[in-house]
Formats: structure tokens, sequence, C-alpha cells
């Protein structure tokens, strides 16, 4: 990509690894220069936008077998590994066949996207935490963990 096109934060080495890392694990495809494949069936757009990782495009070519889910839970999973936040616009593509914009905005709720400055959806990086000996437990990087939550685990 062209350096003046990149916008402003796409060189923070978070973004640039996240983005590294999507990269390895994703094909090209054939028929779309912005759309990488992941797994096979799942065709995906990101981009470092914002000092974030904006997801523009997630849908699986084979839908209703959870292939989709798959694929945000690895881009989760590379967030969460760099450090980075994710934000997207739950918008239902036009073919009629897949979510609504109120079914995508609960499916992306699931993995963690909140609600954000109207329609947008933010996802904060989650953090593995050793909170007792021999336990682990992921929890997001702003959230306050108290004693007694802790020993819940």
């Amino acid at each position: 990509m062209n350096p003046l096109l990149q916008p402003k934060h796409a060189h923070r080495p978070e973004l640039l690894a996240y983005m590294e890392d999507f990269r390895a694990g994703t094909d090209s495809n054939p028929l779309g220069a912005r759309d990488r494949v992941w797994g096979g069936t799942v065709l995906i757009e990101v981009a470092p936008f914002d000092k974030r990782i904006h997801v523009s495009d997630i849908m699986s070519m084979d839908r209703g077998k959870g292939y989709a889910s798959k694929a945000l839970q690895w881009l989760c999973s590379l967030a969460d590994k760099h450090g980075v936040a994710m934000s997207l616009t739950p918008d239902a593509f036009g073919d009629g066949q897949g979510l609504d914009g109120e079914q995508l905005t609960a499916w992306y709720s699931r993995y963690g996207f909140k609600p954000h400055m109207g329609r947008k959806m933010v996802r904060e990086p989650r953090t593995t935490l050793k909170l007792r000996p021999g336990n682990m437990r992921t929890i997001p990087i702003n959230t306050q963990t108290t004693e007694n939550e802790a020993n819940k685990v």
C-alpha cells in the first residue's frame, strides 16, 4: 500500500505485528486484492485504522456451519496476542441470506464487541493473568478484578 494512503497510526508496531500474523494465517483472494481467505471458506478484510484493527468484512462462503465464528475468534485471539483493539460496524450484506444488523450486533457482542459512538462497535484486547498459582483466566485489560472474582476461578 502506498505509505501516503495509510492511516497515520498504521505504523504502530503492534498493528504491524497483527497484520503480519493476519497475512501469515490467511491466503490471498484471487478475486479481490483487499479480502483475504481464512480456512478456505471465510473472506476477511481488516486494516489498521485509528489505533485499532478495523474489520471491514467477514463473510463465510459456506454459511451456517460456524466458519465465520471460528474466523472471528481467530481474529480476536490475534488482537489479544498483540494488545490491539478492534472496531467494526455491524452492517448486513445485501443478499438477505445472512444475519441482519440486529443479529450481527448480538453475534459480535458474544466476542466482546461493545457499542461505541453510534452503530460502531469496539473490542478491547484481553490478556491472560495469573490470579492464583496454577490457574489462568482471560479478562479484559481494563477490568478491575476484585479478590472475590479471583477466588471464583
